[in-house]
């Protein structure tokens, strides 16, 4: 028999809804965009890279079919909520459309519930500005949405 013993705070690391580093998870986002799929990373304790992406046929932003459109946010988890399932956090984040050459720099802010260890939920604001490639921009909520998130 072989038992395994680990440190608190490694123990605590695999906990999906708290970022820790090098914790990798599933995440499915729905926005006024379109929905997407993606990995998270936990950079440290505290911060996390996402990166969601899809190809869709249609979006609000760009009449053309077959797009490629992903999704890079850094998220900054806050200890302004003092409890253990729900965690606070803000972010940067920069939204691409291939075809197009749309790119929409933003902001974002959030909450994350965690539900079980491995899974949770979690809703942003995201206010973005949409410039392409004609120097045409827009200012908009467009990334603000719903999601979950699966440990793996």
């Amino acid at each position: 028999m072989i038992l395994i013993s680990l440190p608190a705070d490694v123990a605590t690391a695999q906990i999906v809804g708290q970022t820790s580093e090098g914790i990798t998870s599933f995440s499915i986002k729905v926005s006024r965009i379109s929905p997407a799929a993606g990995v998270s990373y936990g950079m440290s304790n505290n911060s996390e890279l996402r990166l969601l992406g899809f190809v869709t046929t249609y979006s609000n932003l760009s009449p053309h079919d077959n797009q490629l459109f992903l999704d890079l946010s850094y998220l900054r988890y806050t200890n302004w909520v003092n409890s253990e399932t729900l965690n606070t956090y803000w972010g940067l984040n920069v939204n691409m459309l291939f075809e197009d050459s749309l790119i929409g720099p933003g902001l974002l802010l959030g909450s994350s519930y965690r539900l079980s260890s491995k899974f949770a939920i979690f809703a942003e604001v995201g206010l973005n500005a949409f410039i392409d490639g004609n120097s045409n921009s827009t200012i908009g909520f467009h990334n603000s949405g719903i999601g979950i998130k699966i440990g793996l």
